[in-house]
């Protein structure tokens, strides 16, 4: 029942769940540290979901024009980008510091090679352009088994969103802020160039 390219999708399924909860238990911390209000912790997380919403409608209308394959490819990579980037915000002033994470979370921006405009980028675009294009990739690609990857995917964003907080704040423990977000985001690079090279056409 599972071939590879249904692995490669609940991986990325799972890995995008993951980082939306990863900073939860350290980022109020390292915010107070700044002196930044409790409040932007919470609307730096909040945008998120306005993010994936954002570009989970966009990608809809696209994934027609585009193959499931290169949408997932561009999520991925983004989601490599902008969790490493968020590593930064360490060393910036606290001003820099919510306007960067605001822009990471969420953003604006161009994919010219796919001629989108005005489309959103960052951590929770990236969520929305992966899980928009696997739940529509399991549908084509798979007919006749449809409900159980749906179902599956359901509960890879289950666990991810579970596990994000606690593998967050396990690497946090030994690597530190920043390294964290590197390591996240390579973490990426191998899934995305599987991806690439190993998915089957829906």
């Amino acid at each position: 029942m599972f071939d590879s390219s249904i692995v490669l999708v609940l991986v990325s399924q799972f890995f995008c769940a993951t980082m939306y909860g990863l900073a939860s238990p350290f980022l109020p911390t390292v915010f107070e540290e700044k002196d930044i209000a409790t409040i932007w912790t919470g609307f730096i997380f909040a945008v998120y979901a306005i993010a994936m919403m954002g570009s989970s409608l966009v990608v809809g209308k696209i994934l027609d024009k585009y193959s499931h394959r290169i949408i997932i490819v561009l999520g991925c990579l983004l989601m490599a980008i902008s969790v490493a980037c968020f590593g930064l915000i360490e060393r910036l002033e606290a001003v820099y510091v919510i306007a960067i994470s605001i822009v990471l979370r969420i953003g604006s921006g161009k994919f010219t090679s796919l001629k989108l405009s005005n489309t959103f980028i960052g951590i929770g675009s990236a969520h929305g352009m992966i899980a928009t294009a696997n739940f529509s990739y399991v549908a084509q690609a798979y007919p006749g088994k449809v409900v159980t990857l749906i179902a599956l995917l359901e509960a890879m964003c289950g666990v991810g969103n579970m596990m994000g907080p606690v593998i967050g704040s396990a690497v946090y423990g030994f690597m530190g802020f920043s390294d964290t977000f590197y390591f996240f985001g390579a973490c990426m690079i191998p899934i995305t160039l599987a991806i690439l090279f190993c998915l089957r056409s829906a």
